[in-house]
């Protein structure tokens, strides 16, 4: 019996790790937790060992001490695509993302936790016209 040979596309005995194979995120998530402060007045970035099935982000900041920057890109938290939370205030988002960017004022306290799925990162670089991280 012979067998088709391996290709960069995979063989009818064999199925690549793709971040599109529908069981990666049918089946519970990998923990990936963080609590932290951001200390810089600049961008912070949090990349993923998987890619996520969702998150939770929350600013654990006190009341009255500023908003933390959240989204895809460095240019987009500095810029103007971007999503924002109060102190207090958590999101929960149901995304495939490899990476989060975080921007805000020195001393903001967050939490983030992520479901990771199975699904490994196969390519890293940036769309050149956006910044957004591909996968």
């Amino acid at each position: 019996m012979s067998y088709p040979p391996y290709s960069a596309t995979g063989s009818f005995n064999y199925v690549l790790n793709h971040p599109n194979y529908a069981d990666h995120y049918a089946t519970p998530g990998i923990p990936w937790v963080t609590s932290s402060v951001l200390l810089a007045d600049g961008v912070i970035s949090h990349l993923f060992p998987f890619i996520t099935n969702n998150f939770i982000l929350t600013n654990t900041s006190v009341s009255g001490s500023g908003d933390i920057r959240s989204g895809w890109s460095a240019s987009g938290v500095t810029g103007s695509n971007y999503f924002t939370l109060a102190p207090q205030q958590s999101i929960q988002l149901d995304v495939r993302c490899q990476e989060l960017f975080l921007s805000g004022t020195t001393g903001l306290n967050y939490e983030l936790i992520a479901s990771l799925s199975s699904a490994k990162i196969r390519n890293r670089g940036t769309f050149p016209f956006t910044g957004y991280p591909w996968v």
